[in-house]
This record gives C-alpha cells, structure tokens and sequence, in this order.
C-alpha cells in the first residue's frame, strides 16, 4: 500500500497543476472547435451544433456511468485516481484525431466528427469526472476542500488564458499558413503536455480519507438505490440545476465569443487580449475565494459571483461593445463571477455528507460525476443554442458579415448567458446548509467513525 500524504501546500498546488492540464484540451475544443468545425472543416453551423448537442445528450448517459464505476472501485491506488491516469493517455488520441481534417466528402467529414469528438468527450469523462470529485477522497477538512477547488478554478483559468492568447499565432507557427496542419500539430502539443502534467498531479494527490464501515457498505448497495440516494438528495439537486444554468451560460459564451470579438467588436489584433480579460478577472478572485468564503460562507459568496457576471454580461450586450476600455471594464466585471465558484464543490461535498449521516450512504463519484455532467450538458446546450442562432441570423462561412448577424452573434454570447446567470442565482438561494449546520454534521460523521473502528 503506498504510502499517503496529508494535504498541504504541494498538493493544492499540484491540484491546481491537474486542472491547468485539462485545459490544454478541454479550453481549445470549447473555444476554437466550433471555429475549425466551420472554418477550417467547413461544416454548417447548423450541422455543427446539432453534433455538439447529440454529443453532450451521450455525455448524459456516460457521466454517471463513470460516475457507478467509480463508485464501485476499490484499488491499492485508490478509489479515482487509476481512472485519472488512464483518461489523460486516451485523451492524446482522440485529441488530435478531433482536429484533423480528413480527404472526405463533407458528410464523410461530419461522420468523422461525430465520432472523434463523441470519443473525445468519453475520454475526457474517464479522466476529469474523478479528477472533480478527488478533494472529497483527499481530506474532510471544508478549509482544504475550498482550498483545493480554489487552486484547481485558479489552474483552469490560468490554463484557458494562456490558451486564448498562444493558440492562434502557434497555429499559424506550426501550420506555416495551414490552419489544418497547425490545428493538428497544436492538438498533438497540447494532449501531450497535458497528460504529463496530469500525472505528475495525480501522483502527489493521494486518496488519504479513510472509508468508514457505513461507506464500504454503501459500495455493495444496487446501483438503482445509490442513484435514488443522490436524487433525494434535495440540496444536491439545487447544486445540480445551478451548475447547470452556469455552465449554458459560460461555456455557451466560449463556445461563440471568437466570433463575438471578431465580428462584432471588430478589432482582430486584440481579440486575444480581450478574450483574456474575464481570465485574468477570475484568477484574482479565485485566489482571495477562500478566504472572502470563509468570512462570509459559500453560498453568499456563489450568489455573489453569478450576479457579477450576470451585470458584466449585460454591459457587454447594452454597452458600446466597440469601445475597448469599456469591453476591458465589462469582461473584468464578468470574470468576477468566478469568485464563487471555488464554493460549488465544496458545497457538494457538505451534501454528500448531509445525506451520509442520515443514511449511511457516500455518493461522492456519482455526485461529483452528475455534477460534471450539468457542467457538460449545460456547455453543449449553450454552444448548440449559440451556434444555431447564428445560422438563423445568417452566418455561413464567407459571407458577408450584417448587421442582423452582429445582432444575432451579440445575442449569442452576452444576452442568452447573462439571463441565465441571473436565473441561476435562484436554486442556490433555496441551498439550506450553512456553515455552522455542516460543523455540527461533521462531528457526528467522526463520532460514527471513530465508533466503527
């Protein structure tokens, strides 16, 4: 049995290190699949978007699968981590066959698209379902959970921003004026780098949370009856519907904001720099999330990040979108809203352990994975509406770019999101467990524990 090691400094940091990897893939295919899907490709918006819905309603019914496997396993290297392992190898492959470009006809090409990216978000869930839900496994301590989920957000921001700011001119370095080939060659870079990254994080995040006899037995429960546990579950389901709305909300906004700050804005040399802005935003208050959550909790903390970014939102969309200090001001503001989000996991976990008290019966696989899934299905539905209203204002590859299209792109990435951010504050406002409420619950969790030993 290798041996384990408490959490602290090194293992917050490695943690945010994992989630900066998963950026390497996950930020180019949400920012700049869609843009190789109808630029490089040439694929129809439309055909586009009803690809990345039919992939994330499969993602629907292969999270929680993930999420049973998990649930289930017991192995010397711990309950999550082997899967971590494995997903980030797999994912080398399916990243660079989803951007490339093959001599078919363009069904054939959509054929392959289909396949390479519905593969490509089974890769992903094998590696970053258990990879969201290792806080739970590495220490009941809620101060290291906010932690940890705070170092992972910070990673995952930084990763995106310096994606969004090297990807391009790497694309058009390695490609020599190909975007097909500098696409790929982008892909290979990123996958691999990634998966060592991965698994030099994974390697010092040990599984150390001991399971109690009430939790081992909880693996032997019939999946159908661990699945209606986590239904119940009454404050996980208000987690789940907020993360939900969130993510249609962010990710449907990364999905089309290239073309937002191409199109609409009308500055190509600064599209980098302004879709950074929201970035380097949450990263700033990502790293004072823990200690601003811990003098004023987690859930007004989340309430207040979804209403900063709703308010960023809306000045983007009502604002002179073509004045640049303001885009600078308007993308800051937005990018406050990630300084709740930190909390989300930690709030889950508050949840799972509610729940584990009055049955007996730990979720933390299923749940996180479920959790994941709304973060999925809520990016698919977000960029399959984005896509699709820009196809019914009229953007096509190489047409010419109105002012009805500009409406519809503006309408896309700031109006639909920002609706939804609002929206999304409503389901938290119901959450019921507070701070003080958890610390009583966690001192019964450890009187059972030290009771069964």
């Amino acid at each position: 049995m290798e041996k384990k090691k408490e959490v602290g400094a090194l293992q917050v940091g490695m943690y945010g290190i994992g989630n900066f990897a998963a950026q390497l893939s996950w930020t180019m295919v949400s920012t700049y699949l869609a843009v190789f899907y109808t630029d490089v490709v040439g694929l129809a918006p439309a055909a586009v978007s009803l690809l990345m819905l039919v992939a994330k309603v499969w993602d629907g019914i292969n999270d929680p699968m993930m999420g049973a496997i998990m649930q289930k396993t017991n192995t010397k290297y711990g309950k999550f981590r082997p899967y971590i392992v494995i997903g980030a190898l797999v994912l080398i492959v399916f990243t660079v066959l989803t951007f490339s470009v093959p001599g078919f006809s363009t069904p054939g090409k959509l054929v392959w698209a289909y396949v390479t990216y519905i593969g490509l978000g089974m890769s992903y869930t094998v590696e970053n379902v258990p990879f969201n839900a290792l806080p739970s496994r590495m220490t009941r301590n809620p101060e290291k959970i906010n932690s940890l989920f705070a170092s992972a957000l910070t990673g995952g921001a930084a990763g995106s921003m310096l994606l969004m700011n090297i990807t391009l001119p790497i694309i058009m370095v390695l490609g020599h004026g190909d975007q097909a080939k500098g696409y790929q060659k982008v892909a290979i870079l990123y996958s691999v780098v990634a998966a060592l990254l991965t698994i030099l994080a994974t390697h010092f995040c040990k599984e150390n949370v001991e399971d109690t006899e009430d939790a081992e037995r909880a693996t032997k429960i019939p999946l159908k009856d661990t699945f209606k546990a986590m239904f119940v579950n009454r404050n996980l389901m208000k987690l789940f519907l907020f993360t939900l709305l969130q993510m249609t909300a962010v990710m449907g906004r990364v999905g089309v904001m290239f073309y937002f700050y191409m199109y609409c804005v009308g500055n190509p040399a600064l599209i980098g720099i302004l879709m950074t802005i929201p970035s380097v935003s949450g990263i700033g208050c990502m790293v004072l999330s823990p200690v601003v959550m811990k003098k004023f909790g987690r859930k007004a903390v989340l309430i207040l990040g979804a209403v900063l970014g709703g308010v960023g939102l809306a000045m983007m969309f009502f604002g002179p979108y073509t004045n640049i200090p303001w885009m600078i001001v308007s993308g800051a503001v937005y990018g406050a809203y990630s300084i709740g989000m930190p909390g989300t996991g930690g709030m889950i976990v508050d949840a799972i352990d509610e729940y584990d008290l009055k049955t007996g019966v730990r979720t933390d696989g299923l749940a996180f994975a479920v959790n994941g899934l709304m973060n999925k299905v809520g990016g698919g539905i977000g960029s399959a509406i984005g896509l699709a209203l820009l196809g019914a204002y009229g953007y096509s590859q190489g047409v010419d770019i109105t002012a009805h299209i500009v409406s519809g792109i503006n309408i896309a990435t700031n109006l639909i999101p920002m609706i939804l951010s609002f929206v999304s504050v409503i389901p938290i406002l119901l959450y019921n467990l507070t701070e003080e409420k958890m610390a009583g619950i966690r001192g019964e969790l450890e009187k059972r524990k030290n009771l069964s030993k």
